[in-house]
């Protein structure tokens, strides 16, 4: 048997190096592909994220808002303080009074 000749050789060393060219192209068109779409997943999942961290930061504002709200009104005024001790005066007056109507004691 004789070996290929140096033309047939470099013939076929062109053909396998057009082959794993085209197989590059291959793979690297694939590779990019997959980023693509790992790109849009990555987007996807991102944007799902945020929508539900707003969501529940929106749901944390408008609970703490409503606590707020029963504190407040909950919670007594400088006035109604006020008016308490206007009546604890007027207490005061009215007990002292009836002790100062007692009979003294024997």
């Amino acid at each position: 048997m004789s070996q290929p000749g140096p033309d047939a050789r470099i013939s076929n060393l062109e053909k396998e190096a057009i082959s794993l060219g085209g197989r590059i192209e291959e793979a690297a068109a694939d590779t990019a592909e997959s980023f693509r779409d790992l790109k849009q997943d990555v987007n996807a999942n991102f944007t799902a994220v945020r929508d539900d961290i707003k969501q529940g930061f929106a749901q944390a504002y408008t609970f703490v808002q409503e606590q707020f709200g029963e504190i407040k009104s909950a919670m007594a005024t400088k006035e109604d303080v006020r008016k308490l001790e206007a009546r604890l005066d007027s207490h005061e007056d009215m007990l002292r009074q009836i002790l100062d109507r007692l009979p003294p004691k024997p």
